[in-house]
C-alpha cells in the first residue's frame, strides 16, 4: 500500500433519521443523539477518510440541519476531503 486511493468506503457517520427523529430521540435524553456527538462522528469519520487517502466522500441522506456539521468541520479545519452532501427530501 502506497497511500494511494483504492476504492470506496461506506458506512462513515450514517445518520439517516428525519430532523423530527433526530429531535424526538434527543428530547428522550439519548445522548449520542446530540448535535456535538453527532458531530463528533462526523468528524472522526472525515479524519479516517483523510488519513486513508480518500479524497472525496459521500454522504447520501442529509438534511438542511446537517449542512451545518459540515460548516462547523470546514470552520475547524477538518473538513479536508471533498463532499457530496447529498440532501434528502421527505415525500
Amino acid at each position: 500500500m502506497r497511500g494511494e486511493p483504492t476504492g470506496f468506503v461506506k458506512d462513515f457517520a450514517v445518520k439517516g433519521l428525519s430532523r423530527d427523529g433526530h429531535r424526538a430521540l434527543r428530547e428522550l435524553g439519548l445522548p449520542w443523539a446530540s448535535p456535538d456527538r453527532q458531530y463528533g462522528r462526523l468528524a472522526k469519520s472525515l479524519d479516517d477518510a483523510i488519513g486513508f487517502g480518500i479524497t472525496t466522500v459521500v454522504e447520501p441522506q442529509n438534511s438542511l440541519d446537517d449542512l451545518a456539521l459540515f460548516r462547523r468541520a470546514r470552520g475547524e479545519g477538518r473538513l479536508r476531503s471533498r463532499i457530496v452532501a447529498a440532501l434528502f427530501h421527505p415525500r
